[in-house]
C-alpha cells in the first residue's frame, strides 16, 4: 500500500524539522502590488539588512476587445484564432463572434454570407471549413481531447434568435476534465480559462462560464457529480463575478439557442506537464486574480519562532477512506510533531472538503508550512502565502521502484513558496 507507516516515522520526521529550521533563519521576499504601475514590488522585510530592492514587471492584459454590434440579427459571425499551425485543433484557442449554440443537438451554429466565399483565415493557412476536428472544447487537457462540433450556415442569425443572447459581452464554453479532482479542476479548468482570456487580451471579472450539454452531469455521477457541481459552484467565482451557465435542457433557460457576442472556445493552457514549466509567474497572476474576486486580502508568509508569537504548521487530512496516498499513521505524526514543534508552531489539522472555498483559502494563508498528501486535495497549498513551506508526502512506485514526487514537477515551478518531499522507502509501503 503506497502510505507511510508509522515505524519509520520517528527517524524520518528529520525533514519536518530541516523545512521548519530554513522557514526561520531565511529571509524571504513579499510581494505587493503596485495597480497604477501594474507590477509587483518585491523587498526584503522583515530581513532589513539586505539592501535588495527588485521589481519584477509583469504582463497586464488590456481590455480592447471589440464591443458587441448592436445589429446581432441578419449579420454573420467571424472568428479569430490562435494555437497550433495547420489543421489539428487540439492545442487552438479561438474567439467567436455573434455566433449561437444549440443546446439540444449540441454544436456550435457559425452564419456566414453566402455571396461570396469567405474562407476562415489563421494559423498561417487557409480553411474554408470547419472539420471535425478543429477545435478542442476542453480548456486545458489537450492530450484528452472534445471536440466541438461547429456547423457552418449560408444565412446571417435569425430574427427568432435576438432574445436568445447571453448578457454577458464574453463568454468561454468549457468541457471540464476530471473536475471532481481539486487538482485538475484548479488548472486544467479554471487556470486554462484565465490563461485563454489573458491570451486574448479579453480578460475581465464580467467573463461568464459557460458549460455544455449538462455540465457535470455530462461527464460525472454520484459522488464525483457532486464534488464537480460544487467546486463550479465555489470556486469558480474566484474567475468571474457571475454565475456559471449549464447549457441543459432542462436549465431555466427559455430558448433552443443560447447565442454570444463573444465566445471563447479551445485550449487556453496545456495540462499540467506541459503547461507550467516557465509560467510560474502566470500562475502567480491566476492566484492574485482569484483572492482579488473573491474578495480575500492576501498577506505575507507569518515567520514567528519565539513566544508569543507562533508559526502555524497545516495538517492536510483525507476525506476518510482508503486510498492508495492516504496516510495511514496520521494521528501518530500529528501527536510527534506535536511533541516536537508544539514550543514554536501552533499545529492544525485541517480537512479541505468539508470546508468552503473562502475557509481554505484563509486557512492558507494564515499558514506557515503546510503537510499535505499528494493528489488533489495538495493543490489547497497553491494559496499558500509568500514564503511559505510546503511538504508534500511521496508515494512508492512498484514499477519505477522508486519514491516519486507526484506533482513535484508543477510545484517546483511556482516562486512564491518552498516545495519540500518527504521520500518513502520500500520497507515503509
Amino acid at each position: 500500500m503506497e502510505v507511510v507507516s508509522a515505524g519509520h516515522l520517528n527517524a524520518s520526521m528529520g525533514l519536518i524539522g530541516l523545512a521548519l529550521s530554513s522557514i526561520f533563519v531565511s529571509c524571504f521576499y513579499f510581494f505587493s502590488v503596485d495597480p497604477a504601475k501594474g507590477r509587483f514590488v518585491a523587498n526584503n522585510k522583515p530581513c532589513t539588512n539586505l539592501s535588495v530592492v527588485e521589481t519584477f514587471r509583469l504582463f497586464t492584459p488590456s481590455l480592447h476587445f471589440e464591443q458587441p454590434s448592436s445589429q446581432r440579427t441578419g449579420s454573420y459571425s467571424k472568428v479569430m484564432c490562435k494555437g497550433e499551425s495547420g489543421r489539428s485543433g487540439e492545442k487552438r484557442l479561438c474567439r467567436f463572434s455573434n455566433v449561437c449554440y444549440d443546446r439540444k443537438d449540441q454544436k456550435l451554429l457559425f452564419y456566414t454570407n453566402p455571396a461570396g466565399q469567405l474562407p476562415l483565415v489563421f494559423d498561417n493557412g487557409i480553411v474554408e471549413d470547419f472539420g471535425d476536428h478543429f477545435l478542442n472544447q476542453r480548456g486545458g487537457c489537450s492530450n484528452v481531447p472534445d471536440y466541438l462540433k461547429i456547423e457552418k450556415l449560408k444565412h446571417p442569425l435569425p430574427q427568432e434568435h435576438a432574445n436568445a443572447f447571453s448578457n454577458a459581452t464574453i463568454s468561454v464554453l468549457l468541457k471540464p476534465f476530471w473536475a471532481e479532482n481539486f487538482g485538475h479542476f484548479l488548472v486544467d479548468d479554471l487556470f486554462s480559462v484565465f490563461s485563454g482570456l489573458s491570451l486574448l487580451s479579453l480578460l475581465t471579472p464580467d467573463a461568464a462560464l459557460v458549460l455544455p450539454g449538462k455540465g457535470c452531469a455530462e461527464i460525472h455521477g454520484g459522488s464525483e457529480l457532486t464534488r464537480c457541481e460544487k467546486f463550479f459552484e465555489q470556486w469558480s467565482r474566484g474567475l468571474s463575478r457571475r454565475a456559471v451557465l449549464r447549457l441543459s435542457d432542462d436549465m431555466t433557460f427559455p430558448y433552443q439557442m443560447a447565442c454570444f457576442d463573444t465566445l471563447v472556445v479551445g485550449v487556453g493552457a496545456l495540462c499540467f506537464h506541459g503547461g507550467t514549466l516557465g509560467r510560474g509567474s502566470d500562475f502567480w497572476m491566476f492566484r492574485k486574480w482569484m483572492l482579488l474576486n473573491m474578495g480575500i486580502a492576501d498577506s505575507p508568509s507569518k515567520l514567528c519562532a519565539s513566544p508569543p508569537c507562533k508559526s502555524v504548521i497545516t495538517i492536510l487530512k483525507k476525506k476518510e477512506s482508503i486510498h492508495p496516498r492516504d496516510i495511514i499513521n496520521f494521528d501518530a505524526m500529528v501527536a510527534h510533531l506535536t511533541a516536537k514543534f508544539s514550543h514554536i508552531a501552533e499545529l492544525q489539522v485541517f480537512a479541505p472538503h468539508v470546508a468552503t472555498a473562502k475557509e481554505q483559502i484563509e486557512q492558507a494563508l494564515k499558514t506557515t508550512v503546510a503537510i499535505t498528501p499528494e493528489g488533489g486535495i495538495s493543490f489547497w497549498a497553491f494559496f499558500l502565502p509568500v514564503g511559505s513551506v510546503a511538504i508534500f508526502i511521496d508515494h512508492w512506485d512498484e514499477g519505477a521502484q522508486a519514491s516519486v514526487h507526484m506533482e513535484g514537477y508543477f510545484w517546483t515551478n511556482m516562486p512564491w513558496l518552498h516545495d519540500f518531499y518527504y521520500t518513502v522507502k520500500r520497507n515503509e509501503v
